[in-house]
């Protein structure tokens, strides 16, 4: 026979001597119990402590899990900064640009009058030499 019953007051799934905690069970799920007895009723009590690795698997999870763990927080920190390095990189490259555009306008303004200067200075040099020959 199967043996029947519930663990904590949760529904639990017999099968020969073992007694597992419900699937979805808040506090019992996949417990297992093997029980020998041949007693009907409330037979007894059992004291369950977790093992060290399942409190090291708990602790791995706290920092691993995708959306809750202490890693992701970081990532996502890390992520956001990135973010907003590349934002900053932007803005610096497109004031860099800007200026540039400027400094080309100015290098250029500068550029002709020196023309204009170098051909009224060849004006100048030729009246000159035609008053000297005078």
């Amino acid at each position: 026979l199967d043996v029947a019953g519930t663990i904590n007051g949760e529904s639990a799934t017999g099968a020969g001597q073992f007694l597992t905690g419900n699937k979805d069970n808040l506090k019992t799920e996949g417990l297992q119990i093997q029980y020998t007895g041949t007693a009907t009723g409330n037979v007894g009590s059992i004291q369950y402590t977790r093992g060290a690795a399942a409190l090291m698997t708990d602790r791995l999870n706290s920092y691993t899990l995708t959306k809750t763990g202490v890693l992701s927080a970081n990532d996502g920190s890390l992520q956001e900064q990135y973010d907003d390095f590349t934002s900053q990189i932007a803005d610096f490259r497109a004031r860099v640009s800007s200026k540039e555009q400027s400094i080309r306008a100015k290098f250029q303004v500068m550029e002709a009058a020196i023309q204009r200067s170098q051909a009224q200075g060849s004006q100048l040099s030729a009246m000159f030499a035609q008053q000297a020959k005078n």
